[in-house]
């Protein structure tokens, strides 16, 4: 739900505006579509993939100032270049990160990361959340 003084979606005369509280799910949406249209052997244009990163931006910004916590990690974006994503499962998830797997799903969700499917996690999500763990 948006923000009562945060305006709805609106067409501009060369793109449009999209509040804060939609880009995230947007985004995460898209970043899926497309990574499985590259795996498919689909191309992408470089705009497209800019775009895609300003709507992550705008997401993680509303997140961070409607105080509901924690931006999603950054994780590797998905690129002219980019190949097929690999998938590991919940348990590897947690090998990974040394806990066991229902804390890796509790880490996961703390830091805004889902599955892609029930029990499959982005390898690169989950070098991420290896990163934030190592920093901590």
């Amino acid at each position: 739900m948006s923000a009562p003084d945060e305006p709805g979606p609106a067409l501009i005369a060369t793109g449009a505006y999209l509040p804060g509280s939609v880009c995230d799910p947007i985004w995460r949406v898209l970043r899926a579509y497309l990574a499985k249209h590259q795996a498919d052997g689909g191309h992408i244009l470089p705009e497209i993939v800019t775009a895609l990163e300003v709507l992550r931006a705008a997401g993680q910004l509303h997140t961070i100032a409607s105080g509901r916590g924690r931006p999603s990690l950054p994780v590797a974006e998905i690129s002219a270049s980019s190949s097929e994503q690999a998938l590991i499962t919940t348990d590897q998830l947690a090998a990974r990160l040394g806990v066991t797997p229902r804390q890796a799903r509790n880490i996961a969700r703390d830091r805004h990361v889902q599955p892609v499917a029930r029990g499959l996690w982005r390898a690169d999500d989950a070098t991420a959340l290896e990163v934030a763990r190592t920093r901590r």
